[in-house]
């Protein structure tokens, strides 16, 4: 996956909007064990993600979206730090997301149509009747000798 490393990244990104620190005992706005739950998920996502699987990654965050849910309506995470992280789901999500195919749209330009070779004789021989049939155009038939000469 070409995309690996933005998606760690975003990743870190992720981390840190959770403030999610091994240094930190405890991080305003959150919980200590909803801060661990979601650390856990955020690995197993970028996990996923390094090993090029964006869809196994994509269901993880959709997870972890559950979990930022769960904890909003449990009163475990503020929601000044739900928005951050919400906001860290959706750039790593964005990240992850097939780029849409396009199709390029019909054109409009329309090709000069080709003309046809008129129907008619195209050759470059005499009209019939001017001449007598022998290939010489009726100078004569190519078979005796010169005028005024005799036999």
């Amino acid at each position: 996956m070409s995309r690996t490393a933005p998606v760690i990244a975003l990743t870190i990104v992720l981390a840190a909007a959770l403030g999610l620190s091994g240094c930190a005992p405890t991080s305003p706005g959150i919980t200590a064990s909803t801060s661990e739950l979601m650390q856990s998920t955020i690995g197993v996502a970028a996990e996923q993600a390094a090993a090029g699987d964006a869809a196994g990654s994509l269901a993880t965050l959709n997870s972890l979206e559950a979990q930022l849910n769960a904890a909003i309506g449990s009163g475990d995470v503020s929601a000044a730090r739900a928005a951050g992280i919400q906001d860290a789901i959706d750039l790593v999500r964005a990240d992850l997301q097939p780029a849409p195919v396009t199709t390029p749209a019909p054109s409009d330009t329309v090709l000069p149509a080709t003309t046809a070779a008129p129907t008619g004789a195209t050759s470059t021989d005499p009209p019939a009747g001017s001449g007598n049939g022998n290939g010489n155009n009726g100078n004569g038939n190519g078979n005796g000798k010169g005028k005024g000469k005799d036999k």
